[in-house]
């Protein structure tokens, strides 16, 4: 048993290396990244105000997101050396369409967005919230984008129009 192990293991951890390295980080090359982060800028939610500027797409309902917006605001000294421009994009298996909605209907959707992601704090009303249709149009202009983009995993980072 243990010879099949020691035979059979390496094997798998190769072949998972293989495929994983198979799907390119992004589909467009980075000043079409750009292009397309600059249509939608007015669509984010900002935090910082540094001179370099980090793209993120996030799922409220993600852990390693929610792990990520932790790190982030957790040292304000970040906030001085970024812009990070935070677009709420859904992975489909977390189903969370409604409570993104409802962060971006918010009169302080950033202050929203940490109660959400840094609290835990899922407000009743978010559960089936319905959005007006300019918040419709922003979320689906924000999914469009990502998927021109690429955009296959959260949290998505994206610097000078690289995804990292």
């Amino acid at each position: 048993m243990k010879r099949w192990c020691r035979l059979l293991l390496p094997m798998f951890f190769c072949a998972t290396m293989l495929h994983a390295g198979g799907r390119p980080l992004q589909k467009l090359p980075p000043a079409q990244v750009k292009k397309e982060l600059a249509a939608i800028a007015p669509l984010a939610i900002t935090y910082g105000h540094g001179p370099k500027i980090i793209d993120l797409f996030v799922d409220p309902r993600c852990s390693v997101s929610r792990r990520f917006m932790h790190f982030i605001f957790g040292k304000p000294a970040m906030a001085k050396r970024y812009t990070y421009r935070i677009y709420l994009d859904e992975l489909p298996r977390l189903k969370s369409r409604h409570l993104i909605a409802y962060i971006y209907s918010q009169p302080n959707p950033l202050n929203a967005l940490k109660r959400v992601m840094l609290e835990n704090e899922t407000p009743d009303d978010a559960k089936d919230f319905e959005p007006d249709e300019a918040v419709e149009r922003g979320m689906e202009a924000i999914e469009k984008t990502g998927k021109e983009i690429g955009v296959f995993k959260r949290p998505y980072i994206i610097y000078n129009g690289k995804a990292k």
